[in-house]
Formats: structure tokens, C-alpha cells, sequence
């Protein structure tokens, strides 16, 4: 085999076709990777790998129309079939042969994520694994090629019915879909000559066992049916007598059957084994987490969730096939879970049963048949769009996905038998109430997925006094008050808590900052917090956001990581703008525990009088940092008669509080920046304010956004050069020589 290997590697050489391939392929994906990865700053690797995978559809069956058409032609394939080397030796010394000269280009391709990295950030794991896959995508369509050639003395012949079939494999998802959108009989066995399908999911950041499965499988099939080709060329046999082509017919049928079986077991594996499917996306968009997985393992009663859509539909759609592979996953986690698709076209009625506005295409109705229970959970509740977009007219994208955590929160309101109620104040002129917060459905989002419904409420009503206990509100939201409380509104608030009541508070400095509202700050003052008036500058070039082009960011726009509590597992930096300065009253204070979630650094100041300051560094007046951006209060109150929400403990009782010096980082433009770590830290508070009757899970929305790669111009021409001139042309150039050379001699 060795020898054959070494035979057929330097044949490919010496006629320049093996070089043709490569610089033909080292073209291909450079173009696309300067004009996508360096000029656009894309940090994946999907650009120049689709279109390398187009690429090879075409120069493949050039590359493999001689490797046995050739020999049948010379006839130097008596030679080689009638060496002692074994059949299989021979066909795979020549596979491997052109498996090396793909190679090449491959590890070319490897350096790639390596400039790419130069320039910002990149997800190796990501990038190589899409890598992998186009790697098992070339050497399926190389097996394919070897085939086609060995059923044909015609060089020309094999080449064009190889760019036939792989052009074919490579759009079969179209024509499926063109054939029927929903799916049926044909097109399922159409979709398993889609060669291009397992390398799209692997592009998209999943690997699983059946895309690995299904190329080897394929190699394997067409090497075995090249050698039964050949053998039909090695061997005559007696029409009298069972020969060698019943024996290969027999032979072939059976391992026909085998790769359908393996494949089969291969897809039934992965759709219920989670550890044969490896989701190498950052945001890991194709997993669950953990604590859904636990809160699935425990789930006792049967949960239907309504699809509507077509099975067939949700695949052709890439988001809508994120939707389908997150209810994959609870699927698999839970026998307790049963997702049944609807077609709308099929059923346009079948919503009313359940609600009365008809849903999105590819909203999901989660049903609890027990209790007669559902929700509905719209399709763009599933999704957060990019708003920049939007407002310069462009075509708006998904920015967040946040399926499990909506399917997370649907399954528990089905489950329970409470809902809780969330009071927000209003009547202080708050920020949230005028809207200058912008909206606020993120926060709005991780409420309702602790079972929770906000009202709002005046602290100076009558209803005020009967509502504001720990029996009907679960939790208490002041956000951004810019107007001071009165007296008696400021003791209601710290005699709720005294109750052992829950408050999220949000502080407002940007519109505020110099009015007094020592009623309100002795909310704070009464559980050791001390409010200093001014605003946050940071001047930490790591620890603020840079100026952006709408005039945000810089010094005030202050960055902080979570130091301990709530914000250990943050999934990313937290992000608080126009913040004021808060610190402990009395560091000896033993009676109130208080959990710094967020800093500033220790190059930050609080400037007195921003709107007359000169630099973000200390001025006269200034306070020297650091300062305290998220805090956690806890201290145990005296037992009361009434019974605090969500807990069966009357005699023991816990006033807390999450206290933000800026409001403003929970907006849903700030957290979308922050990657949801702003209400992240809520939705793990609410984790121990509201003690649901059943499992409650928050799961934080998973980004769909890539960081964008800062390519200067020079390092693009630079690459340029190489990738698209430099290397392809020589390749070329050694090829042609090489051949010139051979010729002479």
C-alpha cells in the first residue's frame, strides 16, 4: 500500500493536477476569507468554509476522474490487479494519496483562526471544529470521486458525472424544500444524499455522532463499492455457477443495508444521548444548562409543548432550528415533556383552544393537561433583536436567544398554583414610569419567569397600605425615583421590610443628581448604606465602556465584574452607567450583612458636580474611589403574626434588598451591552426572594451576536497578498514546472 500510496502522490504532482487542486481551493476560501473575515471583521470561520465546500463540488471530480479511469485507459490496471497487493491495499494507497493532497490546503486553512486572533477575539474550539468538518466533508466527496472514476475508462466522463452528483449533494436541501417544506417520504430519503447537511450544523457550532457517522460512513461505502467495481475487472466467473457477481451483488446489498442501520442507530443515539451531541458555540445556543437538566430530572407531571409549525419548516429556517433543537433537548432530558409540531396550515384553529390572539409561525403553547394550565410563549419572545438596526431602517436580526429560559419559566407557571405579585412604585417622577430608562422588558422578562406579575402602586393611596405586606407583594420595585418620598412613603417602605420584605431599588443620578431626597435615602441609610451625591467616573481604561459613535460610553459608563454572591456565575461584565456612589455606613455593623456584588475600580471618582467638570480624573471636591455598583442587604427583622410570601418560616424572617446605583443597567439597551449579566444578578436575587411552589429555574439569554474583529488595512493587503496571490499562484507555478521538467525528460 506504501508503495502505491507513494506512486499515485507523485504521479499527482508530476501533472500538475494535484497543484491546480490546491491552489484552486487555496483561492477559493482566500477570497472569502478577505472579503468576509478581514474586510467585514467576521471572527467565524464559516465564510471561507462554505464556499471552499462549493468549490470543491467542482475541483474534486477533477481531481479524482483519473485516479482509476486513467489506469483502465493505459492499461496499466492489469499491472496493479494482478500484484500481490491486496485489492483494498490498492484502492486505499490511492485514497489516501489524494486525502493528503486535500491536506494541504486544509492546514493552510488551519492558520486562519490564528490571524484571525491577532485582531480580536475568536473561538478556537469553533473555528477547528468547522475545520474538522469541512476536512470530513472533502474526504467523503474524494471517496465519491474515486468511485465514479472506477466505473469509467473516460476521464472527461467521470469528471462530469462527479460535479453532477456533488453539485446535487451539496444544494439537496433546496431541492427538498422546493419539493415540500414540511417534509414527507421522498424527501427524507432525498435528504440522506445531502451531503452538505451535517457540514451545515457543524458550521453552525454542533457536532454530533450522526454528522461524524454519516461521512465516514460514506467513505467507507464508496471505497468498498471501488473495490467491488474493480474486483468485477480482477475476476470472470462461469454463468453456470454462483460467481462473483451474485457474490458482489449479495455482498453489496448487505453493507448497503449496514451504513442505513448504523446511520439510523447513529441519529437515534444522538437525538437521546446528550453526550453525543458537542455544542462548540461560545453562548452554547444548542445546550441546556444545568439547572434546567436538574429541574427536568425532578419534573413529575406531563408537560405538552405545541409547535406551530411543521417539523419540516422549523428545520429550513436557521433560527426557528435553534427553537427545535433546544426542544430536542428537553425531549431527551425529561420522558415527562412531549413535543407535538402543528401545521398551521393544517390547524389555523388550534391557538383558540389555548388563547385568543393567534401566535407567531413557530410559537410554542405549553399545556399542563392535569390542571388545564398553559402559556403560550410567542416566537419573538424567544428572540431579542438588534434595535440599531431597526432604526436606520435595516432589516432587523436576532441578537439574543432565550428559548430555554422561556420554556424554563412556561413550565413552572403551568406547574404552579400562585402567582406572585411584584409591586413597582410609581409617583416619584421614576425614570421607568417616564420612559427616558427605555424599555425594560428584559427585567419585565425575568419577573414573569419567577412566576411573578408586576403592578404598579402609589405610596400615597389607600390601596398602598392595604397591598404593601409581605402576604401580597412577593417583591417591591423602586426604580429610579427622581422626586424624594415623604416621610410616612419612606416608613411604609422600611416597615414592609421590617415585615421581612423583599426591595429591588435603582438609583437615579443622571437626571437627579442634585436633588435632595434624604426621605428616601434613609430607606438606604436604615440598612447601612451610605448615598453619596455625584456620579461615577471611571478612569480605568479597562473598567469603562469606550465612546461610541451615538455619544454613550466613556468614563460614566462604568464596567465591573461581579466580585462574590449573586454575581459569581455571571456569563458576562456588568455595565453601569451615570451610577452614584454608595459605601457602608458603619463598617463595625454586625446586624446587617452586606454583599458587595459589583465594584468600581480604584482609579474611579465620584465626581460632586459633573456638569461643571473638566476631566473624569479627581478635581477639587472629587471623592477617590472605589465605590460600590451593586449591593446585596440582608438582615433578620423580628417575627410577626403575617407570613412572608413564598415561605411556610412565619417565625423567621429575612428583610433583603438588591440595590443598583444606577438604574439605568436595567434598561435593555445596557444589558443587551452587558450580555444580560445586569439582569442576571436579578433574576439569581429573585432565585431567593420568591420561594415558588414548585422549581423555579432562570436561565440568562444566550447571545447570537459576534464580536467584530478590528482588521487594520495594511494586515488585510498583507493578507491579501498571501492567501489569494502568494500561495495559489505558487502552487500553480511549482506544479508547472514540475511538469515542464518531466516533459524535457
Amino acid at each position: 500500500m506504501k508503495a502505491i500510496y507513494k506512486r499515485e502522490l507523485k504521479s499527482y504532482f508530476s501533472s500538475v493536477i494535484g497543484c491546480i487542486f490546491i491552489a484552486a481551493t487555496l483561492l477559493i476560501s482566500g477570497i472569502f476569507f478577505v472579503l468576509y473575515n478581514l474586510m467585514q471583521g467576521y471572527p467565524n470561520m464559516e465564510p471561507p468554509i462554505f464556499y471552499g465546500a462549493m468549490g470543491l463540488a467542482l475541483l474534486v471530480p477533477v481531481l479524482t476522474m483519473k485516479v482509476m479511469a486513467d489506469e483502465r485507459r493505459q492499461k496499466t490496471d492489469q499491472l496493479i490487479l494482478t500484484s500481490p497487493v491486496s485489492l483494498f491495499k490498492v484502492v486505499m494507497g490511492k485514497y489516501l494519496a489524494l486525502l493528503t493532497i486535500f491536506a494541504i490546503p486544509v492546514l493552510i486553512i488551519c492558520s486562519y483562526p490564528l490571524i484571525l486572533s491577532m485582531f480580536g477575539t475568536v473561538s478556537f474550539k469553533l473555528a477547528y471544529v468547522t475545520i474538522l468538518g469541512f476536512f470530513l466533508y472533502g474526504a467523503a466527496l474524494i471517496a465519491i470521486g474515486v468511485f465514479i472514476s472506477s466505473i469509467t475508462e473516460m476521464q472527461i466522463i467521470a469528471a462530469i458525472i462527479g460535479i453532477v452528483i456533488m453539485f446535487l449533494g451539496f444544494f439537496m436541501g433546496t431541492i427538498t424544500g422546493m419539493i415540500s417544506q414540511d417534509g414527507n417520504l421522498l424527501t427524507d430519503i432525498l435528504n440522506a444524499f445531502y451531503t452538505m447537511g451535517p457540514l451545515n450544523d457543524i458550521m453552525a457550532g454542533q457536532i454530533t455522532l450522526a454528522n461524524i457517522v454519516y461521512y465516514v460512513s460514506i467513505i467507507v461505502l464508496f471505497l468498498f463499492l471501488t473495490c467491488q467495481s474493480v474486483q468485477k475487472r480482477r475476476w470472470s466467473a462461469s454463468k453456470a455457477t454462483i460467481g462473483t457477481s451474485v457474490f458482489s451483488t449479495v455482498t453489496i446489498a448487505v453493507v448497503l443495508v449496514l451504513v442505513v442501520f448504523v446511520n439510523l442507530l447513529a441519529t437515534v443515539v444522538t437525538k437521546n444521548v446528550p453526550a453525543a451531541t458537542v455544542d462548540t458555540t461560545s453562548e452554547k445556543v444548542y445546550s441546556i444548562s444545568d439547572k434546567t437538566v436538574k429541574m427536568l430530572k425532578k419534573l413529575d407531571k406531563d408537560i405538552d409543548v405545541y409547535v406551530m409549525s411543521s417539523k419540516g419548516a422549523m428545520k429550513k429556517d436557521v433560527y426557528k432550528d435553534y427553537i427545535l433543537k433546544t426542544l430536542d433537548r428537553f425531549e431527551t432530558n425529561s420522558s415527562h415533556i412531549k413535543v407535538e409540531y402543528k401545521d398551521t396550515k393544517q390547524n389555523p384553529n388550534f391557538y383558540k383552544e389555548y388563547t385568543d390572539q393567534s401566535p407567531t409561525e413557530g410559537s410554542l403553547i405549553v399545556v399542563n393537561k392535569n390542571n388545564k394550565k398553559s402559556k403560550v410563549i410567542d416566537y419573538n419572545d424567544m428572540f431579542e433583536m438588534d434595535q440599531t438596526a431597526a432604526m436606520y431602517g435595516q432589516q432587523s436580526q436576532p441578537t439574543a436567544f432565550d428559548a430555554e429560559g422561556q420554556l424554563d419559566g412556561a413550565i413552572t407557571y403551568v406547574q404552579s398554583d400562585e402567582l406572585y405579585t411584584v409591586y413597582q412604585v410609581e409617583g416619584h417622577k421614576e425614570t421607568a414610569d417616564e420612559k427616558s430608562l427605555g424599555t425594560i422588558e428584559n427585567m419585565t422578562d425575568v419577573i414573569k419567569k419567577h412566576n411573578g406579575e408586576i403592578k404598579t402602586i402609589n405610596l400615597n393611596t389607600k390601596k398602598a397600605q392595604e397591598e404593601l405586606n409581605t402576604d401580597k407583594c412577593a417583591v417591591l420595585l423602586i426604580l429610579g425615583p427622581q422626586k424624594d418620598y415623604t416621610k410616612t412613603e419612606a416608613n411604609m417602605v422600611k416597615k414592609y421590610l421590617e415585615e421581612g420584605g423583599k426591595v429591588v431599588i435603582g438609583l437615579e443620578a443622571a437626571n437627579s443628581f442634585q436633588v435632595k431626597k434624604p426621605n428616601f435615602y434613609s430607606i438606604l441609610e436604615a440598612y447601612n448604606i451610605k448615598v453619596q451625591s455625584g456620579i461615577i467616573a471611571e478612569n480605568d481604561e479597562n473598567c469603562y465602556m469606550p465612546m461610541q459613535m451615538d455619544g454613550s460610553g466613556g468614563p460614566l459608563f462604568a464596567i465591573a465584574k461581579g466580585t462574590e454572591g449573586f454575581a459569581t456565575d455571571l456569563s458576562g461584565e456588568m455595565l453601569s452607567p451615570y451610577s452614584i456612589g454608595l459605601t457602608k455606613k458603619d463598617k463595625n455593623n454586625e446586624e446587617i450583612t452586606i454583599t458587595e456584588l459589583a465594584k468600581s475600580s480604584s482609579k474611579s471618582v465620584l465626581k460632586t458636580d459633573p456638569n461643571h467638570a473638566k476631566k473624569s480624573t479627581k478635581e477639587k471636591g472629587d471623592v477617590a474611589g472605589p465605590f460600590d455598583l451593586v449591593l446585596s442587604v440582608e438582615k433578620n427583622v423580628a417575627a410577626t403574626e403575617a407570613s412572608s410570601v413564598g415561605t411556610d418560616k412565619a417565625d423567621s424572617k429575612q428583610a433583603e434588598m438588591l440595590v443598583y446605583s444606577s438604574v439605568y443597567s436595567l434598561s435593555d439597551s445596557i444589558d443587551s451591552i452587558a450580555s444580560n449579566a445586569n439582569t442576571e444578578v436579578l433574576s439569581n436575587a429573585l432565585d431567593e426572594y420568591i420561594d415558588t411552589d414548585v422549581e423555579t429555574v432562570t436561565v440568562a439569554k444566550k447571545s447570537l451576536q459576534v464580536s467584530p474583529l478590528t482588521v487594520s488595512v495594511k494586515a488585510m493587503r498583507i493578507c491579501l497578498i498571501i492567501f489569494v496571490i502568494v500561495l495559489p499562484v505558487g502552487f500553480l507555478a511549482f506544479g508547472i514546472i514540475r511538469w515542464a521538467i518531466r516533459r524535457k525528460k
